[in-house]
């Protein structure tokens, strides 16, 4: 054995420096263990090779004992080690904390502990700003007395995986700047194992000094939608493993999932953690089939692109970027923005340009100087001052809820039945003094229609309610935008594969209806089939065939007419074409990075994709109704490019060289969401913030089936699409909780059912 040469990869950690804002620390360390996922899947192709070469070579005796877990599992060590040491498959993230002096040699020598030393490593992250240097040393010191742990020792983190030799040490409570008790789980790697291990990320934390300094408001925020801090129980969650638990003894109930969409999956996901193990998912077929059920490998990036698109998103939609980053789904990539990028706009026949970091061009600064006006000053309304929209997101991030309420309750009571666009025209057009000081005038509501907001042009929510941008607003979920390839569909495929390995059914037959029977609800299907279960949760995230219910009979059954979501109609809208360019064309020569026109391209959006190659990624986004008038529109892909890069030329000709797919190859390097394709459509399409349904906190449907207690269905209403998918986790681990504790079952501290909610008028 010792004259086998073996010659382990080994990872460079990534070294997080300069970002003192949470939201940015939690992405770096999420974008490290992405890469340390794919380090993973090439250290296995490694350690597979070299098997094959000991067997090759007659040298199978030798590894005998180790050769199968070698050929499936990720090892931290070399075969002369002694035990085998390898990463759980729940790939847990922890946290080891140490002083900068520690941190230093660990680093050198590619080890977590000096030689003879135990480790301790908890799941507290190190952006949990609201939490002091001087608890987090407490609370190493209750598991470790001996240690004599100073808050010097604390101030800098170590983020590595969970491997099989570490051992659960316990719990213990700290206490934040908010008052909350969060848990502090902590596992210990006994002192003789070796000490070398894989580095994932190392930096400062960002807990605060009591003694010194008050503590950073940099914990992402509450939410005005529920009126609840999510981030703190997804702490909590992540300390318990699950939302909750059924004692020991407590009979689980069977429960069935109808049209759930991601809410579903989530919902899925957290009974089963919770212990439950009969679990049915009734889904469109069309809907599995669109969004795939085998994603490919970490490493090819590409083929993650080209099947599932990006999605922009906000660092504080708290619930989304969890399970983002649960499931090791990259979310890093720069969104482009007007002012800080070189932008040009195409206007009534027009050309301008924005060069980075300067004023917008002349025709467009009255409506950027009244919008900026409005969000950080506010306005005057029948004579009483309403506070600045981000006055209130910073009331949120220093938990000031009752101001907060109180602001945004000033602002209902002016424009509470106020679609977005009239609330505008009353603010910029009617009023006493129009923020900024000038009027807005006719083409000046077009003009502001071309820019973003929320992921889309500011035209598509002129038909909203003035509340729902608002809330969109001081949520915070125009701040800190970026980009995730793959996203929620990549999310949604990857859950069904975690939760399809653990033995839940999927059933893709249309249903009639529900039906009590013996205290339960039978779910009949339309081929005469039924099913009983204990717990039925219904949504409308499956589409009409899984959702459109009807009665089985008048006595004992009732139907659910649930509409489908909007974006399933691929044709009503905009339309979104991707292509890869050989190079960034956009860095190196003086063109635009961002393009708005009012014509059929409404958006040219130019994305820094990681590419060891140096592609680029362009988004095209237009208007399909525009396009099929058009006598030169087609079906065919390449001929469909041309035509918006030709019409995009005749104003930009600067860009016609540039938009070329890599080696001219339309088939292999542009893809897009055409009528064929509305999953990929739906991804990132200039309708993101069009009209549409969202789910709320779920209640027990009014209905016969109402007795028992047993159906639970999901409320929707209109949203911001950019908030859709937040909505839909928040409503799936609400959806849990209620099943939980509805039949016998313990939810974790702080959960959201019970928690003292501050009243926000919807």
């Amino acid at each position: 054995m010792m004259d086998l040469p073996y010659n382990r990869p080994r990872f460079p950690p990534f070294a997080i420096t300069g970002l003192p804002s949470a939201a940015k620390l939690k992405r770096a360390i999420s974008r490290a263990f992405v890469c340390y996922d794919q380090f993973c899947d090439e250290l296995l192709q490694y350690q597979q090779r070299w098997t094959d070469w000991v067997f090759d070579h007659g040298f199978a005796e030798a590894i005998e004992d180790m050769a199968l877990v070698f050929q499936i599992e990720p090892c931290l060590h070399g075969p002369r080690t002694g035990t085998l040491e390898v990463l759980r498959s729940c790939r847990t993230k922890v946290f080891i904390y140490t002083s900068y002096r520690r941190l230093r040699h660990f680093v050198e020598n590619q080890c977590i502990a000096q030689p003879g030393d135990a480790v301790l490593a908890c799941m507290i992250p190190p952006y949990v700003s609201d939490l002091s240097l001087q608890e987090m040393s407490r609370a190493h010191n209750s598991f470790c007395p001996g240690s004599h742990t100073s808050i010097a020792d604390v101030q800098c983190f170590i983020a590595i995986q969970l491997s099989s030799l570490f051992v659960e040490e316990g719990t213990c409570d700290v206490h934040g700047r908010n008052g909350l008790k969060t848990t502090c789980r902590f596992f210990r790697r006994p002192a003789e194992c070796f000490s070398r291990y894989d580095i994932v990320a190392i930096g400062s934390v960002l807990f605060h000094n009591a003694l010194h300094q008050p503590a950073n408001y940099n914990e992402d925020l509450s939410c005005f939608d529920l009126r609840y801090d999510y981030q703190v129980f997804l702490h909590e969650r992540d300390a318990n493993d699950g939302v909750g638990h059924y004692p020991e003894g407590t009979p689980l109930p069977s429960v069935a999932i109808v049209g759930g969409g991601l809410s579903g999956l989530v919902a899925a996901a957290e009974l089963l953690d919770a212990g439950v193990r009969e679990i049915a998912l009734f889904t469109p077929v069309d809907e599995v089939r669109s969004l795939g059920v085998s994603p490919m490998s970490n490493g090819d990036a590409r083929q993650v692109l080209t099947s599932f698109g990006v999605m922009p998103i906000s660092g504080n939609q708290v619930c989304l970027s969890y399970y983002l980053d649960k499931f090791r789904i990259p979310s890093s990539l720069r969104f482009p923005c007007a002012g800080n990028d070189h932008t040009a706009l195409y206007f009534r026949k027009k050309r301008y340009e924005w060069p980075a970091g300067q004023a917008p061009p002349g025709e467009f600064q009255r409506i950027s100087a009244g919008w900026e006006k409005l969000l950080y000053h506010g306005c005057e309304r029948n004579g009483r001052r309403l506070i600045a929209p981000m006055d209130i997101f910073s009331m949120l991030r220093g938990r000031r809820y009752e101001e907060a309420s109180e602001a945004r309750r000033a602002w209902l009571r002016e424009f509470d039945n106020f679609t977005f666009h009239a609330a505008l025209v009353e603010i910029f057009s009617c009023g006493v003094e129009s923020p900024g000081g000038a009027a807005w005038q006719t083409t000046d509501f077009a003009a502001f229609g071309m820019m973003r907001l929320g992921g889309g042009r500011v035209s598509s929510c002129y038909t909203l309610l003035f509340s729902t941008v608002l809330d969109w607003i001081i949520n915070g979920y125009e701040e800190d935008q970026y980009i995730s390839v793959g996203g929620v569909h990549l999310l949604q495929a990857l859950m069904r594969i975690e939760i399809f390995k653990r033995k839940v059914g999927f059933h893709f037959d249309p249903l009639r209806g529900l039906a009590k029977e013996g205290g339960k609800v039978k779910v009949c299907m339309k081929d005469g089939r039924s099913r009983v279960f204990d717990q039925v949760i219904i949504g409308g995230r499956g589409g009409p065939d899984a959702t459109n219910i009807t009665p089985v009979s008048h006595v004992t059954c009732v139907g659910y007419d649930i509409e489908a979501p909007a974006g399933n109609s691929s044709a009503t809208v905009n339309a979104a074409l991707f292509m890869i360019t050989k190079q960034k064309f956009w860095l190196d020569d003086d063109i635009p990075a961002l393009i708005w026109t009012d014509g059929l391209v409404r958006e040219l959006c130019c994305i820094d994709i990681e590419s060891p190659s140096g592609e680029g990624l362009v988004i095209f986004h237009y208007e399909m109704n525009d396009y099929l008038s058009r006598p030169f529109q087609s079906d065919e892909k390449k001929r469909r490019c041309l035509d918006l890069v030709r019409e995009l030329a005749a104003v930009f000709p600067e860009l016609a060289c540039h938009l070329v797919p890599v080696n001219e190859d339309y088939e292999e390097y542009v893809f897009d969401g055409h009528l064929k394709d509305g999953f990929r459509a739906s991804l990132w399409r200039e309708n993101s913030l069009k009209k549409c349904q969202y789910s709320q906190d779920p209640h027990m449907y009014d209905s016969p089936l109402m007795e028992h207690g047993a159906v639970c269905q999901i409320d929707s209403k209109d949203c911001v699409n950019g908030a859709l998918f937040e909505e839909q986790v928040k409503t799936g681990i609400i959806t849990a909780c209620t099943v939980i504790r509805s039949t016998g079952g313990t939810l974790s501290s702080l959960h959201p059912l019970d928690w003292n909610k501050i009243y926000f008028p919807a």
